[in-house]
């Protein structure tokens, strides 16, 4: 499994996670992935990731002022990074 493959990079288990409780519709389950992640980077490109697909999560859980939060929280990390794929996930 991708998540326990010690040649896996953190960013690649934090994708996955993140894409796992998407599919799963568990926020837990995506609010672990930051714990995968240090916080080491400057970019907060894995983070507008995490808030972004949790935005989602709370959306389909009718948690609307969480989502909110979180969709703040993704839009403030993505203008923190110049990764495109984190921004478009973001915005």
């Amino acid at each position: 499994m991708v998540i326990d493959d010690p040649g896996t990079t953190n960013g690649d288990r934090i994708k996955t996670m993140s894409r796992l409780s998407q599919n799963n519709g568990h926020p837990k389950r995506l609010e672990l992935s930051l714990d995968i992640y240090p916080g080491s980077e400057k970019d907060g490109r894995y983070d507008a990731l995490v808030q972004s697909r949790l935005s989602y999560l709370h959306v389909q859980k009718d948690s609307l002022k969480f989502a909110f939060q979180a969709i703040g929280s993704a839009e403030w990390y993505a203008s923190r990074t110049t990764d495109k794929i984190a921004r478009t996930y973001a915005s």
